[in-house]
């Protein structure tokens, strides 16, 4: 006799890149230990890369996992982590100046994605020429961190945040010509456009969350809850 299936709840969350509504389900005990063994870690990427095949399973609109930002990773990974743990966790803060441990509570399904303010998306180069930016993938971040070659990242960064490119009436999309052409296109542009596209990759949207307290020392404090190490290791 076969063991019965058991049936999953399915939820839906807003893509922070695209707000397009997006289906999944909990994760189960054989994902949880994906991320138990990756917990243990201490490099990003096997902790990445655990989240990522989470993701990929727990999914039920089928996404390109190459075409999601950081900041899509990690929303989906809090998202799947409230509807399949808990959605408040607590949280103990050793205070650096008394040494005390403080405890807080964290309702995960009030935290969302913090997007930059003043950051263009859209770059007026000439009054007929116009550049579109996209944030980077999770991949090309991987990519950019994998090299210590200056040049190479600073053409990375210009490439993979070009969406495209309008020149009169002409719409030129990024995926339709070579990294090398857009590296070259790009390479002379004013100073004053590579500074502002530098901008933009510098100021990727992120998970935010911030805590104040008073130790008891009366001092004032705030701590910041701002990458995946930091919502990975909650709870």
């Amino acid at each position: 006799m076969s063991l019965p299936k058991i049936d999953m709840p399915i939820f839906t969350l807003i893509m922070p890149s695209t707000k397009k509504p997006t289906k999944y389900r909990p994760f189960t005990v054989k994902e949880e230990k994906l991320l138990l063994i990756a917990k243990q870690s201490s490099d990003n990427m096997d902790i990445l890369e655990a989240v990522k095949q989470v993701i990929n399973n727990c999914l039920i609109t089928k996404v390109k996992q190459e075409a999601l930002t950081t900041f899509d990773i990690e929303y989906i990974f809090l998202k799947l982590r409230s509807k399949s743990v808990g959605d408040v966790i607590d949280v103990k803060i050793q205070d650096r100046d008394d040494n005390e441990l403080y405890e807080f509570q964290i309702d995960l399904d009030k935290i969302e994605v913090k997007f930059p303010d003043n950051i263009e998306q859209n770059i007026q180069v000439k009054e007929d020429v116009e550049i579109t930016l996209k944030y980077p993938t999770t991949r090309t971040i991987e990519k950019i961190r994998s090299t210590k070659d200056l040049k190479k990242v600073f053409d990375m960064i210009s490439a993979s945040c070009i969406e495209s490119i309008r020149i009169d009436d002409k719409l030129i999309l990024a995926s339709d010509v070579t990294e090398q052409e857009l590296v070259d296109w790009v390479d002379h542009l004013d100073n004053k456009v590579l500074k502002r596209i530098n901008d933009f990759f510098n100021n990727i949207p992120k998970l935010y969350h911030k805590i104040e307290y008073t130790n008891s020392l009366g001092s004032k404090k705030t701590v910041e809850f701002t990458s995946l190490r930091d919502f990975f290791s909650l709870g």
